[in-house]
Protein backbone atom coordinates (compact mmCIF):
# COMPACT_ATOMS: atom_id res chain seq x y z
CA UNK A 1 0.00 0.00 0.00
CA UNK A 2 2.09 3.59 -0.74
CA UNK A 3 1.66 6.32 1.26
CA UNK A 4 -0.79 8.39 -1.14
CA UNK A 5 -3.54 5.44 -0.68
CA UNK A 6 -2.57 5.05 3.04
CA UNK A 7 -3.44 9.00 3.54
CA UNK A 8 -6.65 7.91 1.73
CA UNK A 9 -7.63 5.44 3.69
CA UNK A 10 -6.87 7.12 6.61
CA UNK A 11 -8.88 10.08 6.40
CA UNK A 12 -11.85 8.15 4.87
CA UNK A 13 -11.98 5.30 7.71
CA UNK A 14 -10.09 5.94 10.93
CA UNK A 15 -11.07 9.25 11.06
CA UNK A 16 -14.67 8.02 11.27
CA UNK A 17 -14.02 5.35 13.45
CA UNK A 18 -11.84 6.80 16.15
CA UNK A 19 -14.82 8.28 18.34
CA UNK A 20 -16.87 4.98 17.53
CA UNK A 21 -16.54 3.25 20.61
CA UNK A 22 -16.51 -0.76 21.30
CA UNK A 23 -16.56 -2.35 17.67
CA UNK A 24 -17.98 -5.78 18.63
CA UNK A 25 -21.63 -4.30 19.91
CA UNK A 26 -22.20 -2.71 16.37
CA UNK A 27 -22.89 -3.17 13.07
CA UNK A 28 -20.49 -0.92 10.46
CA UNK A 29 -20.66 -1.12 7.08
CA UNK A 30 -17.77 -0.21 4.27
CA UNK A 31 -18.11 0.69 0.93
CA UNK A 32 -15.13 -1.31 -0.74
CA UNK A 33 -14.11 0.50 -3.75
CA UNK A 34 -12.15 -1.32 -6.63
CA UNK A 35 -9.44 -0.42 -9.29
CA UNK A 36 -10.75 -1.83 -11.80
CA UNK A 37 -13.55 -5.04 -13.17
CA UNK A 38 -11.29 -7.47 -13.05
CA UNK A 39 -8.78 -6.12 -16.11
CA UNK A 40 -8.18 -9.19 -18.53
CA UNK A 41 -10.11 -11.03 -16.60
CA UNK A 42 -13.47 -9.45 -16.54
CA UNK A 43 -16.21 -11.58 -17.50
CA UNK A 44 -18.14 -9.05 -19.16
CA UNK A 45 -18.30 -7.61 -23.14
CA UNK A 46 -20.38 -4.62 -24.14
CA UNK A 47 -20.61 -7.42 -27.20
CA UNK A 48 -23.20 -9.65 -24.76
CA UNK A 49 -24.95 -7.03 -23.22
CA UNK A 50 -27.45 -9.12 -22.50
CA UNK A 51 -25.81 -11.17 -19.75
CA UNK A 52 -25.85 -7.93 -17.35
CA UNK A 53 -29.08 -5.49 -18.63
CA UNK A 54 -32.36 -6.52 -19.40
CA UNK A 55 -33.64 -6.30 -23.04
CA UNK A 56 -36.07 -3.35 -22.08
CA UNK A 57 -32.92 -1.45 -20.71
CA UNK A 58 -30.81 -2.68 -23.91
CA UNK A 59 -33.58 -1.09 -25.98
CA UNK A 60 -34.07 2.51 -24.48
CA UNK A 61 -30.50 2.81 -24.40
CA UNK A 62 -30.46 2.10 -28.04
CA UNK A 63 -33.10 4.19 -28.71
CA UNK A 64 -31.29 7.38 -26.92
CA UNK A 65 -28.22 6.79 -28.87
CA UNK A 66 -26.11 5.28 -25.91
CA UNK A 67 -23.29 3.23 -25.75
CA UNK A 68 -23.00 0.80 -23.28
CA UNK A 69 -19.18 0.57 -21.73
CA UNK A 70 -17.91 -0.92 -18.84
CA UNK A 71 -19.68 1.57 -16.50
CA UNK A 72 -22.44 -0.90 -16.91
CA UNK A 73 -19.96 -4.33 -16.24
CA UNK A 74 -21.27 -5.84 -12.86
CA UNK A 75 -18.83 -5.78 -10.05
CA UNK A 76 -15.86 -8.30 -10.62
CA UNK A 77 -16.96 -11.34 -8.66
CA UNK A 78 -13.64 -12.63 -8.24
CA UNK A 79 -12.86 -9.34 -6.18
CA UNK A 80 -16.20 -9.54 -4.23
CA UNK A 81 -15.41 -13.10 -2.89
CA UNK A 82 -11.62 -12.58 -2.35
CA UNK A 83 -13.41 -9.38 0.41
CA UNK A 84 -15.72 -11.67 1.72
CA UNK A 85 -13.27 -14.93 2.16
CA UNK A 86 -11.29 -12.41 4.63
CA UNK A 87 -13.46 -13.33 7.58
CA UNK A 88 -16.77 -15.38 8.17
CA UNK A 89 -18.23 -12.54 9.87
CA UNK A 90 -18.09 -10.37 6.38
CA UNK A 91 -21.85 -10.35 4.51
CA UNK A 92 -22.01 -8.99 1.46
CA UNK A 93 -24.83 -5.76 1.70
CA UNK A 94 -24.82 -4.23 -1.19
CA UNK A 95 -23.10 -3.63 -5.19
CA UNK A 96 -22.62 -0.74 -7.44
CA UNK A 97 -21.85 -1.42 -10.95
CA UNK A 98 -20.96 2.33 -11.77
CA UNK A 99 -19.50 2.98 -8.63
CA UNK A 100 -17.12 0.05 -8.90
CA UNK A 101 -17.71 -0.73 -5.13
CA UNK A 102 -18.85 -3.38 -2.68
CA UNK A 103 -20.52 -2.39 0.36
CA UNK A 104 -20.09 -4.84 3.20
CA UNK A 105 -21.70 -5.20 6.83
CA UNK A 106 -19.60 -6.64 9.91
CA UNK A 107 -19.25 -6.45 13.51
CA UNK A 108 -15.70 -5.86 13.68
CA UNK A 109 -14.52 -2.50 12.64
CA UNK A 110 -10.91 -3.36 12.24
CA UNK A 111 -11.54 -5.85 9.21
CA UNK A 112 -11.39 -2.64 7.40
CA UNK A 113 -7.76 -2.85 7.64
CA UNK A 114 -7.34 -6.21 6.48
CA UNK A 115 -9.70 -5.00 3.32
CA UNK A 116 -7.33 -1.98 2.53
CA UNK A 117 -4.46 -4.62 2.02
CA UNK A 118 -6.16 -6.19 -0.74
CA UNK A 119 -4.37 -4.96 -4.13
CA UNK A 120 -7.36 -4.55 -5.89
CA UNK A 121 -8.79 -2.32 -3.41
CA UNK A 122 -9.12 1.53 -4.18
CA UNK A 123 -10.61 2.20 -1.03
CA UNK A 124 -12.32 1.44 2.22
CA UNK A 125 -15.26 3.81 3.52
CA UNK A 126 -17.26 3.62 6.62
CA UNK A 127 -20.07 4.57 5.11
CA UNK A 128 -22.64 3.04 8.47
CA UNK A 129 -22.49 2.36 12.13
CA UNK A 130 -25.37 1.81 14.24
CA UNK A 131 -28.05 -0.96 14.91
CA UNK A 132 -28.04 -4.18 13.27
CA UNK A 133 -30.23 -3.61 10.18
CA UNK A 134 -28.85 -6.46 7.72
CA UNK A 135 -31.73 -9.27 7.10
CA UNK A 136 -30.24 -10.44 3.85
CA UNK A 137 -32.83 -12.49 3.02
CA UNK A 138 -33.56 -13.86 -0.98
CA UNK A 139 -32.65 -12.03 -4.26
CA UNK A 140 -34.90 -9.49 -5.58
CA UNK A 141 -37.23 -10.97 -8.36
CA UNK A 142 -39.74 -8.74 -10.66
CA UNK A 143 -42.46 -9.02 -13.29
CA UNK A 144 -42.45 -7.69 -16.61
CA UNK A 145 -44.06 -4.78 -17.89
CA UNK A 146 -48.26 -5.34 -18.80
CA UNK A 147 -49.83 -3.87 -21.48
CA UNK A 148 -52.32 -1.39 -19.81
CA UNK A 149 -55.97 -0.19 -21.10
CA UNK A 150 -56.82 2.89 -20.40
CA UNK A 151 -60.72 2.40 -21.18
CA UNK A 152 -61.69 2.86 -17.47
CA UNK A 153 -59.34 5.94 -17.12
CA UNK A 154 -60.58 7.54 -20.39
CA UNK A 155 -64.16 6.64 -19.52
CA UNK A 156 -64.18 7.86 -16.10
CA UNK A 157 -62.25 11.19 -17.04
CA UNK A 158 -64.76 12.01 -19.66
CA UNK A 159 -67.46 10.87 -17.66
CA UNK A 160 -66.77 13.26 -14.75
CA UNK A 161 -66.25 16.70 -14.26
CA UNK A 162 -64.04 16.23 -10.81
CA UNK A 163 -62.50 12.98 -11.46
CA UNK A 164 -59.35 13.90 -9.87
CA UNK A 165 -61.18 14.76 -6.28
CA UNK A 166 -59.06 16.78 -4.00
CA UNK A 167 -56.16 16.29 -6.64
CA UNK A 168 -57.31 18.67 -8.91
CA UNK A 169 -55.50 21.72 -8.48
CA UNK A 170 -51.99 19.71 -8.35
CA UNK A 171 -52.39 17.77 -11.41
CA UNK A 172 -54.28 20.72 -13.45
CA UNK A 173 -51.53 23.32 -12.86
CA UNK A 174 -49.06 21.11 -14.48
CA UNK A 175 -52.18 20.33 -17.50
CA UNK A 176 -51.36 16.95 -16.61
CA UNK A 177 -55.54 17.06 -17.49
CA UNK A 178 -54.48 17.93 -20.88
CA UNK A 179 -52.07 14.96 -21.37
CA UNK A 180 -54.96 12.86 -19.40
CA UNK A 181 -57.43 13.89 -21.86
CA UNK A 182 -55.97 13.34 -24.75
CA UNK A 183 -55.98 9.60 -23.98
CA UNK A 184 -52.47 8.97 -22.31
CA UNK A 185 -51.88 8.18 -18.25
CA UNK A 186 -48.64 6.77 -18.34
CA UNK A 187 -48.91 3.50 -20.19
CA UNK A 188 -46.18 1.87 -20.93
CA UNK A 189 -43.64 3.81 -18.69
CA UNK A 190 -41.72 2.15 -15.62
CA UNK A 191 -41.39 4.51 -13.07
CA UNK A 192 -39.05 3.24 -10.16
CA UNK A 193 -39.64 4.79 -6.40
CA UNK A 194 -37.47 5.45 -4.15
CA UNK A 195 -37.97 6.28 -0.71
CA UNK A 196 -37.64 4.66 3.15
CA UNK A 197 -40.88 2.89 3.07
CA UNK A 198 -44.77 2.06 1.88
CA UNK A 199 -46.38 0.65 4.94
CA UNK A 200 -50.00 0.23 3.68
CA UNK A 201 -49.67 0.51 -0.25
CA UNK A 202 -50.98 -3.71 -0.87
CA UNK A 203 -53.60 -3.08 0.74
CA UNK A 204 -55.03 0.59 0.21
CA UNK A 205 -57.98 0.48 -2.69
CA UNK A 206 -56.41 3.36 -4.05
CA UNK A 207 -53.92 1.11 -5.90
CA UNK A 208 -55.86 -2.06 -6.38
CA UNK A 209 -56.49 -1.55 -9.52
CA UNK A 210 -52.45 -1.08 -10.23
CA UNK A 211 -51.90 -4.30 -8.61
CA UNK A 212 -54.95 -6.04 -10.04
CA UNK A 213 -53.90 -5.00 -13.99
CA UNK A 214 -49.88 -6.33 -12.90
CA UNK A 215 -48.65 -2.38 -12.58
CA UNK A 216 -47.01 -3.23 -9.32
CA UNK A 217 -43.75 -5.03 -10.77
CA UNK A 218 -41.81 -5.89 -7.16
CA UNK A 219 -40.06 -4.25 -4.85
CA UNK A 220 -36.46 -4.54 -2.90
CA UNK A 221 -35.08 -3.16 0.27
CA UNK A 222 -31.45 -2.24 0.09
CA UNK A 223 -30.97 -1.34 3.47
CA UNK A 224 -31.92 -4.38 4.84
CA UNK A 225 -31.40 -6.47 1.58
CA UNK A 226 -35.02 -7.98 1.30
CA UNK A 227 -38.05 -7.67 -0.64
CA UNK A 228 -40.59 -6.34 2.31
CA UNK A 229 -40.63 -2.22 1.18
CA UNK A 230 -44.27 -2.57 3.11
CA UNK A 231 -42.69 -1.30 6.91
CA UNK A 232 -40.83 1.71 8.43
CA UNK A 233 -42.58 4.88 6.88
CA UNK A 234 -45.57 5.67 5.16
CA UNK A 235 -43.69 8.67 3.26
CA UNK A 236 -43.39 6.36 0.04
CA UNK A 237 -47.27 5.83 0.33
CA UNK A 238 -47.71 9.36 -0.05
CA UNK A 239 -45.34 10.32 -2.41
CA UNK A 240 -46.80 7.10 -4.69
CA UNK A 241 -50.23 8.12 -3.92
CA UNK A 242 -49.20 11.59 -5.94
CA UNK A 243 -48.44 9.41 -9.18
CA UNK A 244 -50.39 6.06 -8.93
CA UNK A 245 -53.82 6.83 -7.05
CA UNK A 246 -56.76 5.82 -8.65
CA UNK A 247 -59.93 6.55 -6.81
CA UNK A 248 -62.08 9.22 -9.06
CA UNK A 249 -63.86 11.58 -7.34
CA UNK A 250 -61.87 11.41 -4.69
CA UNK A 251 -58.12 11.07 -5.65
CA UNK A 252 -56.27 10.37 -9.13
CA UNK A 253 -52.40 10.26 -9.28
CA UNK A 254 -50.43 12.04 -12.75
CA UNK A 255 -50.11 8.97 -13.52
CA UNK A 256 -52.33 5.81 -13.03
CA UNK A 257 -51.67 3.39 -15.53
CA UNK A 258 -47.50 3.42 -15.04
CA UNK A 259 -45.99 0.64 -13.63
CA UNK A 260 -43.85 1.15 -10.76
CA UNK A 261 -41.09 -0.47 -8.84
CA UNK A 262 -40.74 0.50 -5.23
CA UNK A 263 -36.97 0.52 -3.70
CA UNK A 264 -36.37 1.28 -0.32
CA UNK A 265 -32.87 3.27 -0.09
CA UNK A 266 -33.41 5.33 2.77
CA UNK A 267 -32.68 4.58 6.16
CA UNK A 268 -34.98 5.97 8.43
CA UNK A 269 -33.47 5.67 12.05
CA UNK A 270 -30.26 7.94 11.13
CA UNK A 271 -28.29 9.76 8.51
CA UNK A 272 -25.35 8.50 7.39
CA UNK A 273 -23.45 8.43 3.93
CA UNK A 274 -25.05 4.56 3.34
CA UNK A 275 -28.25 6.02 2.32
CA UNK A 276 -25.99 7.39 -0.88
CA UNK A 277 -24.77 4.37 -2.29
CA UNK A 278 -27.94 2.70 -1.86
CA UNK A 279 -30.16 5.52 -3.72
CA UNK A 280 -26.69 5.20 -6.45
CA UNK A 281 -27.42 0.99 -6.40
CA UNK A 282 -31.60 1.90 -6.51
CA UNK A 283 -30.76 3.63 -9.48
CA UNK A 284 -28.62 1.03 -11.13
CA UNK A 285 -31.55 -1.70 -10.56
CA UNK A 286 -34.29 0.96 -12.53
CA UNK A 287 -31.58 1.41 -15.30
CA UNK A 288 -30.87 -2.94 -14.84
CA UNK A 289 -34.83 -3.39 -15.36
CA UNK A 290 -35.47 -1.34 -18.07
CA UNK A 291 -37.16 1.97 -16.40
CA UNK A 292 -37.65 5.15 -17.65
CA UNK A 293 -38.07 7.32 -15.31
CA UNK A 294 -36.42 7.47 -11.64
CA UNK A 295 -38.80 9.44 -8.24
CA UNK A 296 -36.53 10.50 -5.26
CA UNK A 297 -38.14 12.25 -2.64
CA UNK A 298 -34.50 12.36 -0.56
CA UNK A 299 -31.62 14.97 -0.41
CA UNK A 300 -28.64 14.47 1.54
CA UNK A 301 -26.71 17.55 3.38
CA UNK A 302 -26.59 16.39 7.25
CA UNK A 303 -25.34 13.08 8.64
CA UNK A 304 -25.13 12.48 12.09
CA UNK A 305 -21.77 12.51 13.96
CA UNK A 306 -19.25 11.12 13.33
CA UNK A 307 -19.85 11.48 9.71
CA UNK A 308 -18.84 14.52 7.34
CA UNK A 309 -22.07 16.64 6.12
CA UNK A 310 -21.84 17.95 2.87
CA UNK A 311 -21.24 22.10 2.63
CA UNK A 312 -22.51 24.17 -0.26
CA UNK A 313 -19.14 23.53 -2.32
CA UNK A 314 -19.99 19.91 -2.13
CA UNK A 315 -22.93 20.75 -4.84
CA UNK A 316 -21.23 21.06 -8.16
CA UNK A 317 -22.86 17.81 -9.55
CA UNK A 318 -19.67 15.98 -9.38
CA UNK A 319 -18.13 15.35 -5.58
CA UNK A 320 -20.88 13.66 -3.44
CA UNK A 321 -21.79 9.89 -4.20
CA UNK A 322 -25.04 10.67 -4.85
CA UNK A 323 -25.22 13.53 -7.13
CA UNK A 324 -22.20 11.42 -9.07
CA UNK A 325 -24.33 8.56 -9.33
CA UNK A 326 -27.35 10.43 -10.57
CA UNK A 327 -25.50 12.04 -13.58
CA UNK A 328 -24.07 8.87 -14.62
CA UNK A 329 -28.18 6.98 -14.36
CA UNK A 330 -29.20 10.56 -16.56
CA UNK A 331 -25.86 9.67 -19.01
CA UNK A 332 -28.00 6.13 -19.34
CA UNK A 333 -31.08 7.54 -20.80
CA UNK A 334 -33.11 7.90 -17.73
CA UNK A 335 -35.41 10.67 -16.45
CA UNK A 336 -33.90 11.42 -12.52
CA UNK A 337 -36.63 13.24 -11.10
CA UNK A 338 -35.41 14.17 -7.21
CA UNK A 339 -36.66 16.47 -5.10
CA UNK A 340 -35.05 19.87 -4.11
CA UNK A 341 -35.74 19.77 -0.62
CA UNK A 342 -37.24 21.15 2.30
CA UNK A 343 -34.08 23.81 3.70
CA UNK A 344 -35.02 27.16 1.67
CA UNK A 345 -36.58 29.06 5.10
CA UNK A 346 -33.10 26.82 6.95
CA UNK A 347 -29.72 28.01 7.83
CA UNK A 348 -29.06 25.38 5.22
CA UNK A 349 -31.44 27.13 2.12
CA UNK A 350 -29.57 25.22 -0.94
CA UNK A 351 -31.07 21.99 -2.39
CA UNK A 352 -29.62 18.90 -1.12
CA UNK A 353 -27.18 15.70 -2.85
CA UNK A 354 -28.05 14.47 -5.52
CA UNK A 355 -30.72 17.19 -6.54
CA UNK A 356 -27.59 19.17 -7.73
CA UNK A 357 -26.52 16.61 -10.76
CA UNK A 358 -26.74 18.01 -13.90
CA UNK A 359 -29.22 16.67 -16.54
CA UNK A 360 -32.00 15.52 -13.80
CA UNK A 361 -34.85 17.45 -12.79
CA UNK A 362 -34.49 18.46 -9.16
CA UNK A 363 -38.43 19.86 -8.75
CA UNK A 364 -39.30 22.47 -6.39
CA UNK A 365 -42.67 23.30 -4.22
CA UNK A 366 -45.42 26.06 -4.99
CA UNK A 367 -48.29 26.97 -3.71
CA UNK A 368 -51.84 26.52 -5.34
CA UNK A 369 -51.65 29.84 -6.23
CA UNK A 370 -48.44 29.39 -7.99
CA UNK A 371 -46.23 31.12 -5.09
CA UNK A 372 -42.92 30.19 -4.07
CA UNK A 373 -43.00 27.76 -1.25
CA UNK A 374 -41.22 29.05 1.62
CA UNK A 375 -39.66 26.03 2.62
CA UNK A 376 -38.65 25.14 -0.67
CA UNK A 377 -34.85 24.63 -0.93
CA UNK A 378 -33.05 27.22 -3.21
CA UNK A 379 -30.64 27.18 -5.94
CA UNK A 380 -27.97 27.79 -7.64
CA UNK A 381 -25.66 25.01 -7.52
CA UNK A 382 -21.83 26.16 -6.11
CA UNK A 383 -20.64 26.33 -9.55
CA UNK A 384 -23.56 28.34 -10.86
CA UNK A 385 -26.32 25.95 -12.53
CA UNK A 386 -30.40 27.06 -12.26
CA UNK A 387 -31.79 24.75 -9.42
CA UNK A 388 -34.00 23.70 -8.84
CA UNK A 389 -35.28 22.73 -12.77
CA UNK A 390 -38.92 23.31 -12.54
CA UNK A 391 -41.75 23.76 -9.65
CA UNK A 392 -44.73 21.83 -9.26
CA UNK A 393 -47.32 21.94 -6.06
CA UNK A 394 -46.19 20.94 -2.99
CA UNK A 395 -47.94 23.16 -0.50
CA UNK A 396 -50.85 21.56 0.79
CA UNK A 397 -50.59 18.73 -1.92
CA UNK A 398 -53.10 15.66 -1.47
CA UNK A 399 -51.75 12.56 -0.95
CA UNK A 400 -53.26 9.13 0.29
CA UNK A 401 -52.11 6.45 2.86
CA UNK A 402 -53.92 3.44 4.17
CA UNK A 403 -56.05 5.89 6.87
CA UNK A 404 -57.26 8.06 3.74
CA UNK A 405 -56.81 11.11 2.12
CA UNK A 406 -54.66 13.95 3.69
CA UNK A 407 -52.53 16.77 2.75
CA UNK A 408 -49.04 17.26 3.08
CA UNK A 409 -46.35 19.90 2.48
CA UNK A 410 -42.54 19.14 0.92
CA UNK A 411 -41.02 18.64 -2.13
CA UNK A 412 -41.29 14.69 -1.40
CA UNK A 413 -44.77 15.80 -3.37
CA UNK A 414 -43.96 18.24 -5.26
CA UNK A 415 -41.45 15.97 -7.10
CA UNK A 416 -43.64 12.80 -7.55
CA UNK A 417 -46.34 14.94 -8.74
CA UNK A 418 -44.21 16.02 -11.38
CA UNK A 419 -42.87 12.69 -12.47
CA UNK A 420 -46.23 10.98 -12.88
CA UNK A 421 -46.91 13.90 -15.28
CA UNK A 422 -43.87 13.53 -17.04
CA UNK A 423 -44.42 9.90 -17.35
CA UNK A 424 -47.79 10.75 -19.39
CA UNK A 425 -46.44 13.29 -21.13
CA UNK A 426 -43.66 11.03 -22.56
CA UNK A 427 -46.28 8.21 -23.03
CA UNK A 428 -48.02 11.29 -25.23
CA UNK A 429 -44.94 11.00 -27.34
CA UNK A 430 -42.75 7.91 -27.88
CA UNK A 431 -41.20 8.71 -30.69
CA UNK A 432 -39.71 11.77 -29.28
CA UNK A 433 -35.98 11.59 -27.95
CA UNK A 434 -34.89 12.66 -24.60
CA UNK A 435 -33.29 16.15 -25.16
CA UNK A 436 -35.74 17.01 -27.40
CA UNK A 437 -38.32 16.10 -24.46
CA UNK A 438 -36.88 17.87 -22.14
CA UNK A 439 -36.23 21.07 -23.82
CA UNK A 440 -40.48 21.29 -24.43
CA UNK A 441 -41.00 20.80 -20.63
CA UNK A 442 -38.53 23.55 -19.85
CA UNK A 443 -39.83 25.85 -22.56
CA UNK A 444 -42.99 25.42 -21.31
CA UNK A 445 -42.16 26.72 -18.02
CA UNK A 446 -43.09 30.00 -17.41
CA UNK A 447 -40.01 31.28 -15.89
CA UNK A 448 -38.23 30.15 -18.77
CA UNK A 449 -36.90 33.11 -19.79
CA UNK A 450 -35.89 34.20 -16.34
CA UNK A 451 -35.36 31.28 -13.88
CA UNK A 452 -34.09 32.29 -10.57
CA UNK A 453 -32.90 30.24 -7.65
CA UNK A 454 -36.57 29.80 -6.11
CA UNK A 455 -38.49 28.53 -8.92
CA UNK A 456 -35.63 27.63 -11.28
CA UNK A 457 -37.03 27.61 -15.02
CA UNK A 458 -40.60 27.17 -13.41
CA UNK A 459 -43.84 25.38 -13.38
CA UNK A 460 -44.15 23.92 -16.84
CA UNK A 461 -46.93 23.29 -19.05
CA UNK A 462 -47.39 20.14 -20.52
CA UNK A 463 -49.87 20.99 -22.97
CA UNK A 464 -48.29 23.83 -23.85
CA UNK A 465 -44.84 21.25 -24.18
CA UNK A 466 -46.77 18.92 -26.49
CA UNK A 467 -47.51 21.97 -28.91
CA UNK A 468 -43.94 23.45 -28.79
CA UNK A 469 -43.27 19.52 -29.51
CA UNK A 470 -45.38 18.93 -32.63
CA UNK A 471 -45.19 22.93 -33.75
CA UNK A 472 -49.29 22.86 -33.49
CA UNK A 473 -50.70 26.04 -31.97
CA UNK A 474 -54.38 26.34 -33.12
CA UNK A 475 -55.18 29.52 -32.82
CA UNK A 476 -59.00 29.65 -32.59
CA UNK A 477 -59.69 26.48 -33.72
CA UNK A 478 -60.32 22.88 -31.97
CA UNK A 479 -58.49 19.34 -33.32
CA UNK A 480 -60.35 16.39 -32.32
CA UNK A 481 -57.81 13.25 -31.81
CA UNK A 482 -58.05 10.74 -32.54
CA UNK A 483 -60.56 10.94 -35.90
CA UNK A 484 -62.68 8.88 -35.99
CA UNK A 485 -62.58 8.59 -31.98
CA UNK A 486 -62.15 5.77 -29.88
CA UNK A 487 -63.39 3.87 -26.78
CA UNK A 488 -66.30 6.29 -26.92
CA UNK A 489 -64.35 9.29 -26.03
CA UNK A 490 -64.48 12.41 -27.69
CA UNK A 491 -61.74 13.82 -27.39
CA UNK A 492 -60.91 17.83 -28.28
CA UNK A 493 -57.54 19.69 -28.14
CA UNK A 494 -58.14 23.28 -27.76
CA UNK A 495 -56.07 26.31 -27.44
CA UNK A 496 -58.22 28.33 -24.82
CA UNK A 497 -58.27 32.07 -24.72
CA UNK A 498 -59.09 32.70 -21.58
CA UNK A 499 -60.23 30.93 -18.60
CA UNK A 500 -63.74 30.43 -18.65
CA UNK A 501 -66.97 27.91 -18.76
CA UNK A 502 -67.67 26.36 -22.10
CA UNK A 503 -70.49 24.78 -24.15
CA UNK A 504 -70.13 21.54 -26.22
CA UNK A 505 -72.46 21.26 -28.30
CA UNK A 506 -72.38 18.46 -31.21
CA UNK A 507 -74.51 17.78 -33.92
CA UNK A 508 -74.92 15.10 -36.56
CA UNK A 509 -75.02 15.45 -40.16
CA UNK A 510 -77.88 16.88 -40.68
CA UNK A 511 -77.14 19.91 -38.51
CA UNK A 512 -79.35 18.95 -35.85
CA UNK A 513 -77.78 19.14 -31.52
CA UNK A 514 -77.92 15.91 -30.32
CA UNK A 515 -76.00 16.51 -27.53
CA UNK A 516 -74.60 19.23 -25.17
CA UNK A 517 -73.09 19.95 -21.88
CA UNK A 518 -70.48 22.55 -20.47
CA UNK A 519 -66.76 21.59 -19.01
CA UNK A 520 -64.82 24.35 -16.70
CA UNK A 521 -61.37 26.08 -18.32
CA UNK A 522 -59.04 26.61 -15.37
CA UNK A 523 -56.89 28.55 -17.67
CA UNK A 524 -55.92 30.08 -20.44
CA UNK A 525 -53.64 28.05 -22.71
CA UNK A 526 -53.15 24.29 -24.64
CA UNK A 527 -56.18 22.10 -22.97
CA UNK A 528 -58.13 18.66 -23.46
CA UNK A 529 -61.70 18.41 -23.33
CA UNK A 530 -63.11 14.96 -23.14
CA UNK A 531 -66.68 13.41 -23.14
CA UNK A 532 -68.02 10.08 -22.95
CA UNK A 533 -69.76 9.91 -25.68
CA UNK A 534 -71.82 7.03 -24.35
CA UNK A 535 -73.78 9.02 -22.53
CA UNK A 536 -75.40 10.74 -25.25
CA UNK A 537 -75.47 6.85 -27.27
CA UNK A 538 -74.72 8.29 -30.72
CA UNK A 539 -74.73 6.10 -33.57
CA UNK A 540 -72.29 6.00 -35.90
CA UNK A 541 -71.61 8.49 -38.08
CA UNK A 542 -70.48 12.09 -38.98
CA UNK A 543 -70.73 14.64 -36.61
CA UNK A 544 -69.66 18.33 -35.87
CA UNK A 545 -68.66 19.47 -32.39
CA UNK A 546 -68.32 23.31 -31.33
CA UNK A 547 -66.88 25.04 -28.49
CA UNK A 548 -68.37 28.07 -27.48
CA UNK A 549 -67.10 30.36 -24.37
CA UNK A 550 -68.46 33.64 -22.95
CA UNK A 551 -67.00 35.83 -25.84
CA UNK A 552 -67.61 33.50 -28.33
CA UNK A 553 -67.25 30.67 -30.20
CA UNK A 554 -63.62 28.93 -29.59
CA UNK A 555 -63.91 26.63 -32.80
CA UNK A 556 -65.61 23.82 -34.77
CA UNK A 557 -64.03 20.62 -36.00
CA UNK A 558 -65.59 17.54 -37.76
CA UNK A 559 -65.66 13.83 -36.51
CA UNK A 560 -66.63 10.48 -37.44
CA UNK A 561 -68.07 8.39 -34.25
CA UNK A 562 -67.48 4.68 -36.22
Amino acid sequence: MNNAYWNIFLSLFWGSLSLLGNAQSTEYRFAVSFFDKGGEACAFSNEAPLTFLSLRSIDRKFGQGITIDSVDFPVHGVYRNQVLALNTQLKEAGLSRWLNCQVVSCTDSSLAASIAALPFVKSVACIYRGNSILKKSGQPSFSPLPSVSTNTFDLAFAGSENAYGQASVQNQMLAADFVHGSGFWGQGMLVAVMDGGFTGVAEMPAFSQAYSNGQMLGNWDFVEQDANVYEDSQHGTFVLSCMAAWQPGAMVGTAPAASFVLFKTEHVAAETPMEEYYWVMGAEMADSLGANIINASLGYTEYDAPFVSHTYSTLNGTTAVGSRGAKIAAAKGLWVVNSAGNSGNKPWKYVGVPADAEHIFAVGAVQADRSHAAFSSLGPTFDGRVKPDVCAMGRNSTVMNAAGISTANGTSFSGPIFAGALASFCSMHPEAGQAELRQAVLLSCHAYKQPDEKFGYGIPHFGKASFLLNSKVIKGGIQVVPNPVQNGVLRLIVDAPQADTVALRIRNSSGMEVYRTQRNVSQKGPIALSINLRIGDLSAGVYWVQVEGSSGIWGEAKWVNP
